[in-house]
């Protein structure tokens, strides 16, 4: 097996906004190599859930699904209480979660722009730092990723 195709077994991951479109595309690649996944959602609980089952029909409890609003200042700690029941372990933090929707100068309300940024920038930076000792134990990575379709 040649080095960049080696098997994640034993590791976990957390991706964020992975219950449709980019997410699941991600979630089932490093499934598929061997990692155990917990997939966060906010709005899309069917799917999280779909593909979680998708997931553990492959391996056995190789996937969970945690819901949480990445705007709420507690996310970060509900989505750690979801690691740590999965079992305590993160190898990785994939912060795909995203949200877009057109913005015209002049007329973007204050709750669009909260919105927009809560969701791309600050979401992420929060949830990357509640993680950071897990990850430091590991040696794992965060990567972060949008998507707009």
């Amino acid at each position: 097996m040649k080095e960049h195709e080696r098997s994640l077994e034993g590791r976990v991951g957390l991706l964020t906004g992975a219950g449709r479109r980019v997410g699941a595309v991600v979630a089932r690649g490093l499934h598929q190599k061997g990692m155990d996944l917990l997939i966060h959602y906010n709005s899309s609980e069917e799917p999280a859930r779909e593909l979680r089952d998708e997931l553990c029909r492959l391996r056995d409890g190789s996937a969970e699904i945690v819901g949480a609003e990445l705007l709420d200042e507690n996310a970060p700690e509900v989505i750690v209480g979801a690691l740590e029941s999965f079992g305590g372990r993160l190898d990785l933090l994939v912060n795909n979660a995203s949200t877009f929707f057109p913005t015209k100068i002049g007329e973007t309300s204050r709750e669009q722009w909260r919105s927009l940024l809560g969701v791309n920038l600050e979401a992420p930076y929060f949830l990357s730092q509640r993680v950071a000792p897990m990850l430091r134990e590991t040696s794992g990575a965060i990567v972060n990723i949008a998507d707009i379709y």
